[in-house]
């Protein structure tokens, strides 16, 4: 692995800076599983499909055609096991990522700060050599933007009253499209039509607090706080079903049964709290 980093940071006053960042790192392959028993000349059998599209409706204008191949049982060594590990040729497997970044930062000064960072990367992610005729014809390598914005300040308001407030929006995430079939072993096979079918939506947060600290003689004091999460009660799907079926594009929750994720941002709640330092 590369990185590289290089930034400039200007002081506009006293309390106010600006800092520009580009980032840029590379990846290289290390190791592949080459299976020799089962070589690419050994996928003879290659059985063809209906893509339903992204309607999910087989007959619509959007149809295409899948294909997945196969080892034939007759082939000599069909159910061999035979694997060897070696490193990844010169170029293969590569990963390329790039980071712009620009911050705003005003300090704590006059009863306020502010900090506003804006940051779009790019990733361009490399397969290594495809070892049969399906990673080559569904050699999906496609490239990747991503942006995402950053605020938070606080104002200190009458009576000992302080205020925070967060901001962050990101882009959402791109998804893949996959569909179905049985190919020539009648072995249901999940091929991937698309591999940037779409992407999910744009995730924006706003959070925010109101504070009060008592101070109880030298040594001790007690912090209110009020805290509004989702301000803006965005409700942005995270994940859905992207394998054409009666299912497609239905949230659906990721991850295992004891920490599984939800697949829309939790509602907007608020929550009341105590600090007691001593």
């Amino acid at each position: 692995m590369d990185e590289y980093t290089a930034g400039a940071e200007l002081g506009l006053r006293r309390d106010y800076t600006f800092r520009f960042n580009v980032i840029r790192k590379m990846d290289y392959g290390g190791s592949k599983t080459l299976d020799l028993a089962q070589p690419f000349s050994a996928f003879t059998d290659v059985r063809y499909a209906v893509d339903p599209g992204r309607d999910n409706i087989v007959g619509s204008p959007d149809d295409g055609v899948m294909q997945a191949w196969s080892v034939p049982r007759s082939y000599p060594t069909f159910s061999q096991i035979n694997q060897f590990i070696t490193n990844v040729d010169k170029g293969e497997g590569n990963d390329l990522y790039t980071a712009f970044e620009t911050t705003f930062n005003k300090q704590y000064a006059n009863g306020w700060s502010l900090l506003a960072a804006y940051t779009a990367d790019f990733a361009k992610r490399r397969n290594n050599i495809p070892q049969n005729p399906n990673q080559l014809i569904y050699n999906w390598q496609l490239p990747e933007w991503n942006y995402t914005v950053k605020i938070n300040g606080t104002y200190d308001m009458p009576w000992g009253v302080r205020y925070g407030t967060t901001y962050q929006a990101q882009s959402g995430a791109y998804y893949s499209r996959s569909a179905q079939m049985r190919n020539a072993l009648n072995s249901l096979v999940t091929i991937v039509v698309e591999g940037q079918a779409g992407r999910f939506d744009w995730v924006r947060l706003w959070d925010n607090r109101i504070s009060r600290v008592f101070s109880i003689g030298d040594r001790h004091s007690i912090e209110a706080m009020f805290d509004l999460y989702n301000t803006l009660n965005s409700s942005v799907i995270l994940s859905k079903v992207t394998v054409n079926g009666p299912d497609f594009g239905k949230p659906v929750a990721t991850g295992g049964s004891a920490t599984q994720a939800t697949p829309i941002i939790p509602p907007r709640i608020f929550k009341l709290g105590v600090r007691w330092k001593f």
